[in-house]
């Protein structure tokens, strides 16, 4: 089985372009990359989860946001991604002040290098917790980020 890298970095950009567009609680940008040995459709998503375990965009102030972010293999090869460092993943909410939270502020990595193997028509999902008591009430855009790929999505939410 092949493990294709991505290493394009003009289908990043194109990405890192077409990330910045969506909204709502769950936003799905997908590419395809046709380089010789078929089709490589990835798609990456950030759902915000409420207390009840159900995707919201609206909290209440003190309630617990779960945010997950996943990655999504639909080709039919392993799609491998090289990283510098053991951080595979970040999660950042901004308002209209700038960044109110990142989740790797109070985080070390090693600098230890490693690849993450996404096999065919899989995902992989990272998650982490923030506590909406944190932000004033208002509106705020939560961003999930694939460290170094060039792949993020964002999406808007409301703290009440």
């Amino acid at each position: 089985m092949m493990i294709k890298h991505i290493r394009n970095l003009s289908v990043m950009l194109l990405m890192v372009l077409l990330v910045g567009c969506g909204s709502g609680y769950e936003t799905d940008i997908s590419y395809t990359d046709d380089h010789g040995s078929g089709n490589t459709d990835l798609s990456v998503d950030l759902t915000l989860y409420d207390r009840f375990e159900q995707p919201s965009d609206v909290f209440s102030q003190g309630e617990s946001i779960e945010l997950v972010l996943t990655i999504t293999n639909y080709s039919n090869d392993v799609i491998g991604f090289d990283f510098d460092s053991a951080q595979r993943y970040d999660f950042y909410v901004d308002s209209v002040f700038g960044e109110e939270w990142a989740w790797s502020d109070d985080k070390l990595f090693e600098a230890r290098s490693g690849i993450v193997d996404i096999p065919p028509h899989s995902s992989v999902s990272y998650s982490e917790f923030v506590d909406s008591g944190r932000f004033y009430p208002g509106n705020y855009t939560a961003e999930g980020v694939f460290v170094g790929q060039g792949l993020s999505a964002r999406t808007s939410f409301r703290v009440m």
